[in-house]
């Protein structure tokens, strides 16, 4: 093991501002914001086909257009809404299960895309720790090597070059596996994030 160089206060940065200088965490947020969003936004639209249906003012032949929109959105999902059972408990609570269920879709898919391209990432910072350990491993050989110097070469500071090199690999080695132990940390949580939203959407909509 290599004693760590990295300031304790950079472990508080997110992943992602560490790996590229523009944090791609705060565009993640605005992804998932967005997927939820915009699921949420076919559940309004059910709910609202699904309250102009049960309208009992309003003309029939537009109560049934509205219900053939709510199941156009439903397709396949739940029982058929219709004049008799769209005021139901059991029709609110299948609009609100659906809704749900598409935003833990839309989640899920999020957090999917996001562990993939992380995954690529790890697999190059792991190429970097090794190559990093290569580095330092020469450059702590040729300080344990260095050749005995007289006092006046030590003096003139001749032996600082072995020195400097071993400590600038001894950083990046640091660095590395930093870097490395973030991008782990972050596909670990997400992938505890999709696996809830993956079984939410397979419990509600019977798929992910």
């Amino acid at each position: 093991q290599v004693p760590s160089m990295t300031n304790p206060r950079e472990k508080s940065l997110c992943l992602s501002c560490v790996v590229q200088p523009h944090c791609p965490s705060s565009e993640f947020k605005k992804s998932l914001d967005n997927a939820k969003a915009g699921a949420l936004a076919t559940g309004l639209q059910l709910q609202s086909f699904g309250d102009f249906a049960k309208n009992g003012n309003l003309p029939l032949e537009q109560r049934n257009e509205a219900l053939r929109k709510a199941n156009d959105i439903l397709g396949n999902y739940g029982k058929t809404l219709t004049l008799a059972n769209v005021a139901t408990e059991t029709a609110t609570k299948l609009v609100q299960d659906y809704t749900n269920g598409l935003i833990a879709q839309a989640l899920a898919g999020q957090y999917a895309d996001r562990i993939a391209s992380l995954l690529v990432k790890q697999a190059t910072a792991q190429e970097d720790v090794t190559k990093a350990q290569i580095e330092y491993n020469k450059a702590q050989q040729a300080f344990v090597s260095m050749p005995s110097m007289s006092i006046r070469d030590r003096e003139l500071g001749r032996g600082q070059v072995f020195i400097i090199q071993r400590d600038n690999a001894l950083k990046k080695l640091n660095d590395s596996q930093e870097t490395y132990g973030q991008i782990t940390k972050e596909v670990t949580d997400l992938t505890k994030q999709f696996n809830i939203e993956a079984l939410k959407s397979s419990e509600l909509l019977g798929e992910v």
